[in-house]
Formats: structure tokens, sequence, C-alpha cells
């Protein structure tokens, strides 16, 4: 850092924060993995505009903490704009004062409960060094910090006689007729009135808490006759009964006003992003691996993404370029520049579906008329979530399950989701027992079963449902009068045809029987590993619901020019049997890489026969057979072996050890440095098993 005010404002943060007690220097515990933490610059200005200092503030990477590792609660109330109405309003009648407290470095004053761990600050440690702060105060950025801070704010007020309000938890007041006092905490803003000035902001009271006085910056608050905040102005406790009124223009009273309020979407957390199937993204945005310019950095296989044979893609747009423009001609740019028509292009429905056919062998038909285009599969599942389901019912889907299915079908429809357990007994296959558990459990909670969510092939264990599975699973959905929905995205990944069974075979096997409760879901994401061109189907046999689902894919279509493209490509026969075979080809090679290479480790995993990932088990690393456990494995392989893999709990698998490692979005020298590293990091463990 070659600006001499940035440093100084570092130095001084960091000397406020060892003068706070905040860590304490030391060597990392075996089995602990510390956080990251970076720092954020901020120029604060005068009203003139003019510089007033340079802030520089040391943030912890919270996002990198495990769930019941390093942090546990994180909850801490929010005050009620209700309530600061009904304050200022009381106030005004009153004809009391009003005082703002800032307090100072807020989050930093809460003590932790938890062990945590964390890297040096940059610029501030050595070449070598190899020791981290252990926490002993919270700090910006950790998940649990606002609550510390209200905890050890709240508890300092009740300790010195003020009540907490059962209303609104960031009220606390003192009655002691006849004198009344309110304090109000909005974050790290504090309002204070009451009907004596004297006795309420006198340096005694105020010294009274003591813990709290020096991180105080208070500003007094003047009310007109009019309800209105005249002005603020900074005052030492010191002088609190010194200033005089000074009647200026209207300004802003000086708090965080509490945000607008939004929906019950909005500030649902079922969009599920807070597991570490998610946490792993971020870690790897902060440090992605680079074969050249960053070779330690995070190798990303928690993304389920096929660019195995991407070349193939690049050799058909150069060998046909018109693929890419609009075709033919103004009179072809006007046509596809307007047309709006919700079914989608015909040539393109057709085309979807003559490839869905071809990746299931030919041993299915499907229906051009019945095909409903939606903006990726994500859109599909979600939309067809919003036709069969009302919110407060749910879906059976077998575990372990994609993480992204918490945020795509509950988040914002209101459908909840309950799991069949499905364990390793049986290398993780759905029963008949499973099914009924799921739903006996459903019902036992008052919660109305809509339908059985399947994935096939699995994600994340990367394998085919068998023949015989999907017959029980027709036949329970059809005794319960429900609905299922078979997400096949995965269809075109499995390495041999043949070992592939669809629902529309067993239907077709049937005569369409029942059929008027199936729909699949498809995509070009996985088997054409196209995820950015967001191009997913709905193909349901049920006439109403093909309908509707037109009619809701007025808000996530696809344009014109991208259907023409792939209209155009998978209307070639030639590339699209290519294709075909030489991406099942090259993905099973990938998988026998990447097996062989975990076996060699002496790990093993799930015998899979499809996808772009295989489910490994690393139970015998685990410290103890937890979640727990397994989470701070995963924090370990994370931190230390620099690989992003997901944990077997974010797919809501009930047996810990197990993780879902992707293969197919890397290089095969990506690879190989995955492999290494993780035979490395199983042989440090041995090690140290032995030696302890």
């Amino acid at each position: 850092m070659k600006f001499v005010a940035w440093r100084d404002a570092m130095a001084k943060e960091i000397q406020a924060l060892e003068s706070n007690n905040t860590w304490t220097l030391s060597f990392i515990p075996e089995g602990k993995t510390p956080i990251g933490c970076k720092w954020v610059y901020k120029i604060k200005y005068c009203s003139d505009g003019s510089i007033e200092r340079y802030k520089a503030h040391l943030v912890a990477k919270g996002y990198t903490q495990v769930e019941g590792i390093n942090y546990h609660d994180t909850f801490a109330p929010v005050a009620k704009l209700v309530t600061v109405r009904l304050l200022l309003s009381i106030a005004t009648i009153e004809n009391w004062s009003l005082y703002q407290l800032d307090v100072n470095n807020a989050y930093i004053q809460g003590d932790l409960n938890e062990e945590v761990y964390m890297k040096l600050p940059p610029g501030f440690s050595c070449k070598g060094e190899t020791r981290v702060f252990k926490l002993n105060k919270s700090i910006y950025g950790l998940k649990q910090a606002f609550r510390q801070w209200f905890s050890k704010f709240s508890t300092t007020l009740t300790r010195h006689g003020f009540k907490q309000s059962i209303s609104d938890y960031s009220l606390f007041t003192h009655i002691n007729d006849p004198t009344s006092i309110f304090v109000f905490v909005y974050v790290d803003d504090i309002i204070i009135t009451g009907n004596n000035d004297a006795q309420q902001f006198s340096p005694s009271t105020l010294s009274s808490l003591s813990s709290l006085s020096a991180l105080l910056r208070p500003h007094q608050l003047i009310l007109s006759k009019k309800n209105s905040i005249l002005s603020k102005y900074p005052t030492p406790i010191s002088k609190f009964n010194k200033e005089r009124y000074i009647y200026t223009h209207i300004v802003d009273m000086g708090i965080e006003k509490p945000s607008v309020g939004l929906s019950k979407v909005a500030n649902s957390d079922t969009h599920g992003e807070d597991s570490p199937y998610f946490a792993g993204w971020k870690a790897y945005d902060e440090n992605p691996y680079h074969e050249i310019t960053n070779p330690s950095g995070v190798i990303q296989m928690g993304l389920a993404e096929n660019q195995v044979s991407f070349d193939l893609l690049e050799k058909y747009l150069e060998e046909n370029s018109e693929a890419c423009s609009w075709g033919k001609g103004v009179s072809s740019f006007r046509e596809n520049a307007l047309f709006q028509d919700y079914h989608g292009l015909l040539s393109f429905r057709q085309a979807m579906a003559s490839f869905m056919e071809k990746i299931r062998g030919g041993r299915a038909k499907f229906d051009p008329s019945r095909i409903v285009l939606t903006a990726g599969a994500t859109a599909a599942n979600e939309l067809l979530t919003f036709i069969l389901a009302d919110p407060g019912d749910a879906l059976l889907i077998p575990t372990p399950y994609y993480p992204g299915f918490d945020r795509d079908l509950r988040w914002r429809t209101g459908v909840k989701i309950v799991p069949i357990h499905c364990n390793s007994s049986n290398n993780f296959q759905i029963t008949p027992e499973a099914l009924e558990a799921a739903y006996n459990e459903a019902e036992s909670m008052n919660v109305r079963v809509k339908g059985v969510l399947i994935t096939n092939p699995s994600n994340p264990l990367g394998a085919t449902i068998q023949r015989s599975v999907l017959g029980e699973i027709l036949e329970f959905v059809t005794r319960k009068n429900i609905h299922l929905v078979s997400d096949e995205i995965y269809s075109g990944s499995v390495f041999s045809s043949s070992e592939f069974v669809s629902i529309a075979e067993i239907l077709e096997e049937q005569n369409y029987k029942n059929s008027e409760r199936v729909h699949i879901v498809y995509s070009l994401s996985k088997d054409l590993g196209l995820p950015g061109f967001r191009v997913g189907t709905i193909y349901s046999y049920n006439d109403k619901v093909v309908t509707t689902a037109r009619r809701m894919s007025s808000f996530t279509l696809i344009s014109s020019q991208t259907q023409h493209l792939l209209a155009t490509m998978l209307s070639d026969e030639k590339f699209t049997d290519n294709y075909i075979k030489t991406n099942r080809a090259r993905l099973q090679k990938r998988y026998e890489m990447i097996i062989s290479g975990l076996k060699r480790s002496g790990i093993e995993c799930l015998k899979g026969n499809a996808g772009l990932f295989c489910w490994m088990n690393l139970s015998p690393l685990l410290e103890e057979p937890t979640r727990e456990g397994e989470l701070r494995l995963w924090d370990s392989i994370l931190g230390e072996m620099k690989l992003n893999i997901s944990p077997g709990s974010s797919c809501h698998c009930s047996e810990p050890g197990w993780f879902r490692v992707c293969f197919a979005n890397m290089s095969e020298h990506t690879l190989e440095v995955a492999l290494k590293r993780i035979h490395n990091f199983v042989e440090q463990r041995d090690l140290a098993r032995n030696y302890y």
C-alpha cells in the first residue's frame, strides 16, 4: 500500500482491535481451518465536500464460516418502524428531548462463544508466517457479529435496571416514578428519550453503563412543535447539559431508517443460499485456480458443467456460420425480431423433440405440441411447482438431492419439500417403504402431498433409476392420486444409451395409462453444455398443465435468436448423432479417470453410469460420524486442499461422509492436479493418525 493515508488508517484499525483484545495470536489447532479476512476502504467526507478522514475496516470473510463449527445462531432482533414512530410521537407530544448515540465499532464489542480462527490481515504478515488469530470478540463480517453485539448491549442495560419490551425487543425502558427513560436501538444507533433530562442524561447516569459509555458518540435531536427534527449536533458526554438548542434548517434525524417493508418472499430464508453448497462457490470466486496465473487457487469441483465436448459445438459453428445469424436476408431478421409466440418457434420445438428421442435411443416419442419452452430447467421446475401445488403443500424428493431444489422449488412458491430417505445399503435406490414413510411423515405434519419429484439420472449420485423402481414410483403416485415430475436433464450424459430408462418409456409400455399425472423436465444445459443459453422444457401428458405452463412461460421466454440457432444445430442429424456418441464416450473416460485416481488414494465411490460427477465416500476420514464432523472435513478440504466439493449434508444425505465431486467442468490436466491434491491430503491424514 503506497498511499500513506490508507496505511495509517489500517494501522489505526489494527491498534483499535488490539486494544479491544479482539484476538490472540496463536497456532492453528489440528482439524481447524481459519477463515480469511480483507480490508474495506471508505473515505468520510465533511458537509462541505472536503475529506474528513480515511477509514479502513478489517472484515472477516464470514461467508466461509460453517454452521455448527464456527457459528451457531445468527438471529438478532430488528427494530420495528412503528416503534420508532410511536417513540418520536410521544417525545413530541410530551416535549421531551431526543438524543441519538452512535456506537463506535459496535460489531467488535460482542464476545464470541464459538472457537473462531482467522488468518492474519493482508499487509500485516510475514512470508512463511503460520500463526493465526484466535478471535476473542466478534469482528465485522462474522455471521454472528450483530447477534453478539446486541446480546452484550441488552445484557448491560438489563443489568442496570432496564426492562426489554416483549412487543419490540429493540426497546428498553427504565420506569422509576416519576422518571421514565426509553432506550431504542437500531443496529448500532441508539435513541434515548424520557421525561427528565437532568436525570437521564447526566454524566453519572451514562457512566454507570461503564462497559458502553466509552463507545458512545452522542447527538442531540431537536424537536419543533410541528414534530419536525430541526437539527442534530455532536456533543461530548461531559457537556451533555451545557449545550443550548441550536435551531437550523431541517435535516435528517441521523439514524439509519428501517427499510421499506418487503414481501414474505424477499424476507424468506428458504432460498437455501446459506448452504455450504453455495459457500464453496464464494470461496472459489475469491481465489479461482488457474493453471498459469494462480496454480495454488481453489479448483471448482462443485459445479456440474459439461465442457468435455464444447469443441464439437465450436467446430459446428465455424462450419455453419449461418446458424448464428438471423437466417437469409432482411426478411428473416424481421421475422425473428418480431416473433412473440409463447409456443416458441415450431422448428425449434420439432428439433428439440427429435433430440430428446435420440437421447433416449428412439425408445420414447415426444409430440412437439406438448413441449413448453422455459429459460432453463430451474424455471421449468419452479413453473411446474406453481402449477401442481399451492403454498403449504409438499413435494416428496428422494435423498440425496440437488441442493438447488431448496431454492428452485420452495423459495417463491411456498411449497415444502419432504425428503424420501434413501441410504447406501441399496446404493440409495428408492423403495416403496421409503415412499410410504415420507408420505406418512407429511400427513403427520398436516401437510398435503401433491407429488413426487425424481432426478433420472440422479444428481448427485450419477446413477440411473432402474426400470422396476420407476414402475413402483408410478404405481405409488397413481395410488395416492398425486403427480410425478421426472427431471431428466442428465439423460444425455448416461455412458450407454441402453442403461437409461425414461419415464416416457414406462408410460408407452402401459399405453399411457394414468399419464395425465406425469411431467418431464429437460434442458440443454448439461447434455449439450449450454447453461448460458438458458434453454429448458416442460413436457407434460396433461393438457391443462401444458396450457397453463405455456401461459406462465411468458415470464421465462427464450429469445428467438437462440431458438433459431439451436433449431438449426439440432436439426442437423449428422451433427447430433456424432455429438451424442462422442459426448457419452468422453464423459465415461473422464469418469473412469477420476474413479481410478480416487481409488489409488484409497477412496471409494458409489458405482455410477451417468452424470458429470461422482458420489465419493470420505466417511473413513471423519473424526466423528456426524454432520458436524462432515462439515469440519469439508472445511479442511476447502481451506487446505483448495478444492470446492459439495458435502452430502447440503444434499440432505442422512449418512455423513458422502461428497459430490464434479469432473466435467475442467481440463484433464486440472483434474490431475485435483487428484494429486486429494492424494496428498489423504496421505497427510493417515500419517497424522498413525503418529497420534
